[in-house]
């Protein structure tokens, strides 16, 4: 008789956990196999979000100024310069030398890139050729010989041992 008791409630209490159990299956179950788009997350203070629209990537080129109008389109060399305002300028030159395009420009300019000419493209870059160094009289001590090839010294005199 005992046993018989014993058995039907811990039946009863079996069947109280199971139904407790499956209780809490369902009711955690929908929130881990919710399927489409994520939650908005919720801002951080002092963290922008990021821009609906980023910027774009490139800054566009507003005026193109030709400081070499007799020299063909294909031999131009252009300089980009941005300004302190964020806009940038390009300007055509007919060397790569930028020196008296910079000395016209207002303070807190910068030059952004040099574009080779498009008759250079796919080709080397011509060259200034130097003469090597020549050094006409031997170095003396404290100074630095030049690089390049160098004449032949004379050997020391013999200075008589008396």
């Amino acid at each position: 008789m005992v046993f018989a008791s014993l058995s039907r409630r811990l039946a009863v209490a079996l069947a109280a956990a199971l139904v407790i159990l499956a209780a809490l299956v369902l009711a955690i179950a929908p929130t881990f196999s919710q399927a489409g788009p994520a939650a908005t997350p919720t801002p951080v203070p002092g963290f922008a979000p990021p821009p609906a629209n980023p910027p774009p990537a490139v800054t566009p080129i507003g005026t193109v100024h030709d400081l070499a109008p007799s020299v063909q389109q294909q031999d131009k060399w252009s300089a980009v310069f941005q300004f302190p305002d964020g806009h940038q300028e390009m300007y055509l030159l007919a060397t790569n030398d930028v020196s008296a395009v910079r000395s016209q420009l207002p303070s807190g300019a910068t030059l952004v890139t040099t574009i080779p000419p498009r008759s250079l493209v796919g080709k080397e870059a011509p060259r200034k050729v130097t003469p090597p160094a020549v050094r006409v009289t031997p170095p003396t001590s404290g100074q630095v010989p030049l690089p390049g090839p160098q004449p032949p010294v004379p050997p020391p005199t013999p200075t008589p041992v008396r």
